[in-house]
């Protein structure tokens, strides 16, 4: 949704996504910038891109509708792409109040029992202490983070965003 806006601030951009399709809907859209490269990702890493190669990566509004564990792998590989002095700026959703205390497998089955097999598009959360450790494993350090409530669960997550940036 963002490659257009990021590509008039940067040389080139690359846009990531795991659907075919929303990769085909991005190219489709017109005008298509010789500067912006898009990319297919299925695996449940970014070993399709090369180490220490961007100055900026971006997320928002993704990594909080995959499992905790694939967010952890996924913000260790921002740390592994990014070229030293680089910066990341990307959101994560935290538990809160009475949901903090239930396990994500405990959520999911309870989802299933009640909603069945309707279209649900879930949330996962994972916390600024995690991602403040994460970040000091991996030779990066939290430059700016920001909460707020999440504008549609507010009962039950908060939104973080992060601006980290890898040491030199």
């Amino acid at each position: 949704r963002l490659t257009r806006a990021l590509a008039a601030r940067f040389e080139r951009v690359h846009g990531v996504d795991i659907s075919d399709t929303m990769i085909q809907h991005a190219k489709e859209r017109k005008p298509v910038l010789d500067k912006i490269t898009f990319f297919v990702n299925p695996r449940a890493d970014l070993s399709l891109l090369d180490a220490f190669r961007y100055d900026f990566i971006f997320s928002r509004e993704v990594l909080q509708h995959i499992p905790t564990s694939y967010q952890r792998t996924y913000i260790r590989e921002f740390f592994r792409l990014l070229a030293p002095g680089g910066l990341a700026v990307f959101q994560t959703v935290a538990a809160v109040r009475w949901r903090r205390w239930l396990p994500d497998r405990l959520v999911e089955v309870y989802r299933r029992w009640r909603h069945g097999s309707k279209e649900f598009m879930p949330m996962y959360g994972i916390g600024p202490k995690e991602i403040r450790r994460f970040c000091h494993e991996h030779g990066a350090v939290v430059e700016r983070w920001s909460s707020s409530p999440h504008p549609t669960h507010a009962s039950r997550f908060r939104t973080d965003t992060y601006c980290v940036r890898k040491l030199p």
